[in-house]
């Protein structure tokens, strides 16, 4: 797997994926967050395999190199989270104040202050979430 960075994407991470039907919503949810190279869903997998996510590849299957990639286990919303990470857009990551929790659906949603201050977030202690807090935001 060649792991150079790509389109903004930061943290590498895999989950376990149940089935056919499982694969194929991941692959549908990830293909939405962002551009990466997918290899598919190979014809010869067998159930439960390993979707895992670097900064540049979505792969399905047995995954041998995960050295450094988060495993979120069976936590769906924990691993599309990570998996949309970027450090070049806002857009499908969660931002929060450190008590209430948000996902934007735009590039540039800490420029808008007044939004914040509509859904009642103290914008003084607003940011993108961190890889930590959405592992303990997911897992709790």
């Amino acid at each position: 797997m060649n792991m150079k960075k790509n389109k903004g994407f930061a943290t590498p991470c895999y989950m376990v994926v149940k089935d056919g039907n499982h694969a194929n919503r991941l692959m549908i949810a990830l293909k939405n967050i962002g551009d990466r190279k997918v290899y598919g869903i190979p014809e010869n997998v067998t159930y439960p395999c390993v979707c895992g996510v670097s900064t540049n590849i979505i792969s399905f299957g047995e995954l041998n190199d995960l050295a450094g990639f988060i495993n979120c286990e069976d936590n769906e919303d924990l691993f599309l989270a990570l998996a949309s990470l970027r450090n070049d857009s806002d857009i499908h990551q969660w931002f929060t104040d450190g008590e209430k929790w948000v996902i934007s659906d735009i590039h540039s949603l800490l420029e808008l202050k007044e939004y914040f201050q509509l859904i009642k977030f103290d914008y003084s202690k607003t940011h993108k979430a961190t890889v930590e807090e959405l592992i303990k935001h997911f897992n709790s």
